[in-house]
This record gives structure tokens, C-alpha cells and sequence, in this order.
């Protein structure tokens, strides 16, 4: 599987991190996080989150879900915390984004 794929597949896992990553491609973290640097410019948590609120995003815009829904289904456990996260990245809180599309 390639990097995209395992982020992709555990998204919604709140406990996927970067150890998960390199299981799955048998490399060490160092390898990965040197790779992903190079690559994307960003670290791998960074890279998960950013997939995690661009996938928010779409489920917010196309999917008649809760805020909370949603926030589970990317692997938030805390609706709270998820919200400050997305308003601190994306500039609007998720309700705001949802009403706005």
C-alpha cells in the first residue's frame, strides 16, 4: 500500500498515527519522516490532519451529518476539540462551513 492509502484508509481511526505508517510500509520513522519532508514539505502528523479536515470538509459540504458525526468519522473522539482544530485551520467553525455551502 502507498502512504496516501494507509492515511486514506485509517482516517477515520483516532489512534492512526505515524507508527501505524511505518508498519505498513516497513520503513523506520526516520525514513518516513525524512521521505515525507522531502516530498510534501510538511511532517507526517501535519499531513494526517490535513487529510483528516479536507475529508471534513467534503463530508460537511456533501453529507447530511452532524458536526459530531463528522468529526468521528475523521478520527476526533471530542466534537470541542475538533471544532477549535478546524476553525484554527481553516478560519470558520465546521457549523459555519456547513451552513455557508
Amino acid at each position: 500500500a502507498s502512504f496516501k492509502a494507509i492515511v486514506e484508509e485509517n482516517i477515520g481511526n483516532e489512534t492512526f498515527c505515524a507508527e501505524d505508517i511505518c508498519k505498513g510500509l516497513c520503513v523506520s520513522k526516520v525514513q518516513l519522516y525524512r521521505k515525507i519532508k522531502a516530498l510534501l514539505d510538511c511532517n507526517v502528523n501535519e499531513y494526517i490532519l490535513s487529510c483528516r479536515l479536507q475529508k471534513a470538509r467534503y463530508l460537511l459540504q456533501h453529507e447530511d451529518l452532524s458536526v459530531g458525526e463528522v468529526a468521528s468519522r475523521v478520527g476526533f473522539s471530542s466534537q470541542a476539540y475538533f471544532s477549535t482544530v478546524f476553525k484554527s485551520k481553516l478560519g470558520v467553525t465546521p457549523t459555519s462551513f456547513k451552513i455557508g455551502q
